[in-house]
């Protein structure tokens, strides 16, 4: 939600009169305050009205060119294949370019703000101890379903060696959310792959499948294989896709007048060309 258009109420649960509020009368013979009366009045924010496109009439020959340009540079990023920065500028206006270049900077997905300082370091040292205890569990499930003859007992020394390792990751996990509070727990809780809640009534594990895993764990036991940070290049990536994207678009579609504003006739041709354009 936009908090433009909210107040927070914190204090008491209540809001704020100035000294000299007055209530006013109501049609419905109630009264009541102004917006403007309370000490932490809010503005109202009003929306811009909606711009409506539609196809482009008439293309020039440089702007054919330039969606051509746009056109093949989209294709070679959807094949995974790297564009310089001098191809993507060399298809979008000055200021498109400017646009680009400062949207690299930009917080615009909330992945950035939750994940931008990287894994906290508690969870680095937590990720040792699990991938030592993933490395030993492994090598008991190859020993348990080798049809080699191991010697009594150390398929079982193995299987309890992994159990062992999995109980002390789980300590540790432990003792990290245990001295953490406040913003700092609550940035641990976002980088784990499940809710993680500890004691009697608590959902961990000491096997495979249910000791929490950190976001972006590669194990097929993690139930959230996103990686929370968003690299460098694949933010660029994702500012170079939206420039192409909107430098075509302005190209391709052109503002439609205000409905007051066209004739019978147009609105019957735009209809008729909606009509055809959704049988396709």
């Amino acid at each position: 939600m936009e908090h433009e258009n909210y107040t927070i109420i914190i204090a008491n649960n209540k809001r704020s009169l100035r000294g000299n509020a007055d209530s006013v009368l109501g049609a419905d013979g109630l009264y009541r305050f102004d917006e403007s009366d309370y000490a932490d009045a809010v503005t109202p924010v009003v929306a811009a009205a909606p711009v409506v496109r539609v196809f482009a009439e008439d293309l020039d020959v440089a702007q054919v060119k330039t969606l051509a340009g746009i056109n093949a540079l989209i294709e070679q990023m959807l094949r995974g294949e790297s564009v310089q920065a001098a191809k993507i500028k060399s298809v979008l206006s000055q200021l498109q370019f400017a646009n680009y270049i400062a949207s690299l900077t930009e917080i615009r997905d909330n992945v950035e703000v939750l994940y931008g300082d990287g894994m906290p370091k508690e969870l680095k040292a937590y990720n040792v101890r699990l991938n030592a205890a993933d490395m030993m569990d492994s090598s008991y499930e190859r020993m348990a379903g080798s049809r080699k003859k191991y010697k009594v007992g150390q398929v079982t020394k193995v299987a309890n060696k992994a159990e062992s390792l999995y109980e002390t990751a789980a300590e540790v996990l432990e003792e990290i959310f245990s001295v953490e509070t406040g913003e700092k727990l609550h940035r641990l809780h976002t980088w784990m792959d499940r809710d993680v809640v500890f004691g009697n009534d608590g959902n961990i594990g000491i096997d495979r499948v249910d000791i929490p895993r950190v976001k972006g764990s590669k194990s097929h036991e993690a139930r959230d294989f996103e990686l929370p940070k968003l690299s460098k290049r694949l933010k660029q990536k994702i500012c170079m896709l939206a420039a192409l994207n909107d430098a075509a678009c302005d190209i391709a579609f052109t503002p439609l007048p205000p409905a007051s504003a066209l004739t019978v006739a147009q609105t019957q041709l735009l209809s008729t060309k909606l009509r055809q354009l959704m049988r396709h």
